[in-house]
């Protein structure tokens, strides 16, 4: 298991019924490494800032492709 699946499984698990997720949850869930991982292999996305605050989506994987389907 690589270290973007494990930060996924983490953060996937504690918002599971969470729409969008603040940028501060998820750092202070897996870390700045961790948030870091997640946006680089395209693992979350931006989707919007509430009082300047960054809010993002967990995509899911799709098998196959480099694509992203919404969590």
């Amino acid at each position: 298991m690589q270290y973007s699946d494990k930060v996924y499984e983490i953060v996937a698990r504690e918002t599971l019924n969470m729409d969008a997720i603040y940028k501060e949850y998820i750092i202070e869930l897996v870390g700045v490494s961790g948030f870091n991982e997640l946006h680089e292999k395209k693992l979350i996305e931006g989707c919007g800032s509430i009082n300047g605050r960054s809010l993002f989506v967990l995509l899911k994987p799709r098998k196959g492709l480099n694509d992203y389907a919404e969590y």
